[in-house]
């Protein structure tokens, strides 16, 4: 997967081909459905689950770079849908990010 990642482009906001990318790079991931949060169903997958830390990282910033705005219960989150899901992380610096979280646009 690293090999086709480019870790030195500039994200452009709301680049196809940056959410080209991310989509290609979640789509083998394990997605585990928080059970704590009834209220507010969606899944996440866990950065120690990734076969490297530089994609994970690779994908926070992509979220972070072409995504947009959006607020949860009073609090920002920056958010990226791809394919009727939307994926944002809790907006921790990259390297203590522990995990993506993703939800359907329909329960959204």
């Amino acid at each position: 997967m690293l090999d086709q990642l480019n870790f030195i482009d500039a994200f452009t906001p709301g680049s196809e081909k940056t959410k080209q990318r991310l989509s290609e790079c979640f789509a083998d991931k394990r997605w585990i459905f928080a059970k704590t949060m009834p209220q507010n169903p969606h899944c996440y997958t866990l950065r120690r689950e990734w076969q490297d830390n530089r994609s994970f990282d690779w994908a926070v910033k992509a979220i972070r770079a072409v995504g947009y705005r959006e607020y949860y219960a009073g609090r920002p989150y920056t958010v990226v849908v791809l394919q009727g899901m939307k994926y944002w992380t809790m907006g921790a610096p990259v390297p203590q990010t522990i995990l993506i979280n993703r939800k359907d646009t329909k329960s959204a």
